[in-house]
């Protein structure tokens, strides 16, 4: 551009400058700087004669400059203390949904990578309050759908743990049983024999069956699994009691 103009002031000059060429110029670095953020006008506004800038403005340049500055210093601090990876994520996080939300800044991740535009900071507190009012409802219903499972099992568990043996159980129809421990003899004494010595043994499959969900279990956790559920239930209920607040 300078150099076009210079070439055509002057003495001798056959051909002055051409205005529709300088305005299309002029028009492309103002596009230029607008979509740099540069300047707060739009695509259609030429140069930048009323944008003072400086300490006059605002208060958005200073407001953003804070806030990286203070995302500068997050970041170095987490890389000094030698941080999980998930903290810087946590940083860019919070710097996107906190601080450049107070400069009136939309900060958005898609699949080119992050767009940004200006918008009233009340618009972005808004859907930033309503974003984490749904986190928190999902978080509840996470939370609260493990607290009825672990219910379930702890019922389940403690219900097969007050089961009498099975030779208790099959008291009143079998008097007797084997080493193996399947009955021999009816309730009434008699030895058993054919249909109901094969009876017999069925009862007592069916007892072992009702109680090998809670033999797995003794062997995976030990036998004193139940009081780590009831304490792992226990700390659900103190989170979902803390969401409530």
């Amino acid at each position: 551009m300078n150099v076009y103009l210079a070439g055509k002031t002057g003495a001798g000059m056959e051909r002055p400058a051409q205005p529709m060429l300088l305005r299309q110029v002029a028009a492309l670095v103002s596009k230029t700087l607008s979509v740099m953020g540069l300047t707060p006008f739009t695509f259609d506004r030429i140069g930048m004669e009323d944008f003072s800038g400086g300490a006059e403005d605002d208060g958005k340049l200073s407001g953003v400059l804070n806030a990286l500055s203070q995302f500068r210093d997050s970041v170095r601090s987490h890389a000094k203390s030698g941080a999980p990876s998930k903290s810087f994520l946590d940083c860019c996080d919070c710097f996107r949904d906190d601080a450049l939300v107070e400069c009136g800044v939309r900060l958005e991740d898609t699949s080119e990578g992050s767009v940004w535009k200006l918008e009233d900071p009340a618009v972005l507190r808004q859907e930033r309050e309503e974003k984490q009012a749904t986190a928190l409802t999902a978080a509840r219903r996470k939370i609260a759908s493990k607290a009825d499972a672990l219910k379930k099992e702890i019922v389940k568990f403690t219900t097969i743990q007050e089961l009498p043996s099975i030779e208790e159980a099959l008291a009143s129809k079998y008097s007797k049983f084997g080493d193996d421990g399947y009955p021999t003899h009816d309730s009434e004494g008699t030895a058993l024999e054919g249909k109901a010595l094969d009876k017999g043994k069925k009862d007592v499959e069916k007892a072992r069956k009702a109680r090998l969900p809670l033999q797995k279990k003794i062997s995976e956790l030990g036998p004193n699994f139940l009081e780590g559920m009831r304490g792992t239930l226990s700390k659900l209920e103190d989170e979902m009691h803390t969401l409530h607040l």
